[in-house]
């Protein structure tokens, strides 16, 4: 007889302790809807974050041949010829810096230098 008190006492405590780790059927539906609906945000987020790698990708490529072109436009004396090689001059410098600045915000400072001075 004293086994079965011992039993029921750990029945009790078991009982008592499922109960506190269950979900209710209204919880459990309010948390899968907010899964469902984490989910979806990031798979939104992964293709947007992808979207913003083809552009950085884009970018950093393009200002590398921007800055190609300068530098050979430099040495093939685009900024002498004609009436006011000053402009010229400051057109070149403008998109030297504006390939620059893209080009070390794309890709840090993993990329090679352009020699713009000829």
């Amino acid at each position: 007889m004293p086994r079965r008190p011992i039993f029921l006492a750990v029945l009790g405590l078991v009982t008592l302790g499922s109960l506190g780790l269950t979900v209710r059927p209204n919880e459990q539906e309010s948390l899968r809807a907010r899964v469902d609906t984490l989910e979806s945000q990031i798979e939104e987020m992964q293709a947007e974050l992808d979207r913003f790698q083809q552009l950085e990708e884009a970018l950093q490529k393009s200002c590398t041949a921007l800055q190609k072109s300068v530098a050979t436009a430099r040495k093939n004396g685009f900024e002498w010829a004609g009436a006011n090689p000053q402009s010229r001059t400051d057109l070149l410098e403008g998109l030297q810096a504006f390939a620059s600045q893209i080009t070390a915000t794309s890709r840090g400072s993993n990329g090679e230098d352009v020699d713009s001075e000829g």
